[in-house]
């Protein structure tokens, strides 16, 4: 990307329409003098990826937005200022404002007037409708992901809980000015604007402050601006579970340099930053005895009967019931990008595994991960199969379709060696999470993400008589497509 404009553009135009905390709005800013670079290509992309969506980033369909910091007051104030519901549909058009509980406004310009006319139905007071609580960082901040209380949870539990004007980091050094540092900041929003919309990042010359300090002399619990409500700063135990990468500091910009071009994760691991950015990149190995992505019957309904070829990963059972659901076809690839999990794949497939029994394979040193308990792996497949004998399953993809196992890394793979599998064949390709998947946005940068994104569904596009593609966009969008028609990239 050659720009914060072409980045914000790219990830907003494809991005999931918003559908959850629909009162909250999640902000990323870009600081207007800061060059753009491959660094900080790269602290916006992670950062923006943290704040897309759930209590750990891995998510979509939140309200995010993507502002230079110059816009952040005039785009807050806009959200606060629609009275009725043709404010709302001028504010649609530029992806402001998110809906009800039931419906909400797509980014997609054209579907807003039908949605609209849908929440007319149920909804008269527009108040409904209205961002009241809004987290804003900068790029540059992260997060402890694998926090029990993660810091978009502390931000969702702290907007729920009472009516608080506004919480940051507070620099005030003794007899000057104060503010509030734009790393991040929690606000209030139906406080804010009785308060007339003051600016987030302005210097104050009037205020009182508490004695205490969290570090050094300047960074107080609270502070007072004159004529203003108190502003807290964030506890300790919050302080913990976050970090900021200071780009406009030469000295961690330099830092960061060297870090993102190396792409060594065992470096600097004694910087909070890449400690938290590294801390779940260990899972890159280990083979999901679960599935947690719920089938239904949207997705198949493209292929009633059967499909002449399925290429799916090879975590759990989704592979063996997506084989079920379409008559078992001729040819089944399971894959994976790494040689120990393939393995590891046919060996449970070899032995006819329950999961009891890969749960087991633990014990004995496989990497392994399991998250769910086995009901709740029925559950996942109950649209199409009741009472399952996953067993039963995978013994039956083994004796009526040709299956291979094959290690297939989707963002390295020559996607030509597919063309004389899938030509003139009747295709489905399951691509889960991957191109939206927390390790791979941490080894390669957006755009090289959408490039093989586009690459694979070009070739599916071209070679195939019919497919079904189904996965998530570099974005993580949801993409569930059937009969492809061609989809922006």
């Amino acid at each position: 990307m050659h720009s914060f404009d072409e980045f914000r553009n790219y990830w907003l135009k494809n991005s999931a329409p918003v559908r959850k905390c629909f009162n909250m709005v999640f902000v990323v800013v870009y600081p207007d003098e800061l060059p753009w670079d491959k660094t900080t290509e790269k602290l916006t992309h992670n950062t923006t990826l943290l704040m897309s969506g759930g209590f750990t980033g891995a998510g979509t369909g939140v309200n995010l937005q993507l502002l230079y910091k110059s816009e952040l007051n005039d785009a807050l104030k806009q959200m606060m200022i629609a009275e009725d519901l043709d404010d709302l549909r001028n504010l649609a058009q530029t992806a402001q404002v998110p809906m009800s509980k039931s419906y909400y406004l797509n980014r997609t310009a054209d579907k807003t007037n039908y949605l609209l006319e849908r929440v007319k139905d149920e909804f008269n007071d527009a108040e409904q409708y209205k961002v009241t609580h809004a987290m804003i960082v900068s790029i540059g901040w992260i997060m402890d992901t694998l926090a029990e209380k993660t810091s978009i949870r502390e931000f969702m539990e702290w907007a729920e809980r009472n009516n608080e004007y506004c919480r940051g980091h507070i620099i005030a050094h003794p007899n000057k000015t104060a503010k509030l540092h734009h790393q991040h900041i929690e606000v209030n929003l139906k406080e804010w604007k009785k308060l007339d919309f003051p600016k987030l990042y302005a210097n104050c010359d009037e205020y009182k402050r508490s004695s205490d300090n969290f570090h050094d002399d300047y960074t107080p619990s609270w502070f007072k601006p004159e004529g203003y409500p108190i502003i807290r700063n964030f506890a300790q135990h919050e302080r913990n579970k976050k970090a900021f990468g200071y780009p406009e500091s030469k000295k961690h910009k330099d830092k960061h340099d060297k870090f993102w071009k190396e792409k060594d994760f065992t470096f600097r691991k004694d910087d909070k930053y890449f400690q938290f950015f590294t801390n779940r990149l260990t899972m890159s190995n280990e083979y999901y005895i679960d599935n947690n992505e719920d089938l239904n019957n949207s997705e198949v309904k493209g292929f009633v009967d059967k499909c002449d070829v399925l290429i799916s990963p090879t975590a759990g059972y989704y592979t063996e019931i997506l084989a079920k659901i379409h008559n078992y076809p001729k040819k089944v690839i399971m894959y994976d990008h790494s040689q120990k999990v393939c393995d590891l794949k046919e060996m449970i497939l070899d032995t006819n595994m329950s999961r009891e029994e890969q749960i087991e394979l633990k014990k004995i040193g496989y990497e392994v991960n399991y998250n769910h308990n086995g009901s709740h792996q029925k559950a996942v497949y109950s649209h199409f199969t009741k009472d399952l004998d996953l067993c039963e399953e995978q013994e039956k993809v083994l004796d009526k379709s040709d299956v291979k196992v094959e290690v297939m890394d989707l963002m390295t793979y020559d996607y030509n060696k597919l063309i004389p599998i899938i030509k003139d064949k009747i295709v489905y390709f399951n691509a889960s999470n991957i191109f939206g998947y927390h390790i791979v946005h941490a080894y390669y940068s957006i755009e090289e993400i959408r490039q093989k994104y586009k690459e694979l569904r070009l070739i599916l596009k071209k070679h195939c008589k019919q497919h079904h593609y189904r996965g998530t966009n570099p974005v993580k969008r949801r993409i569930i497509k059937l009969r492809d028609q061609g989809l922006p990239f």
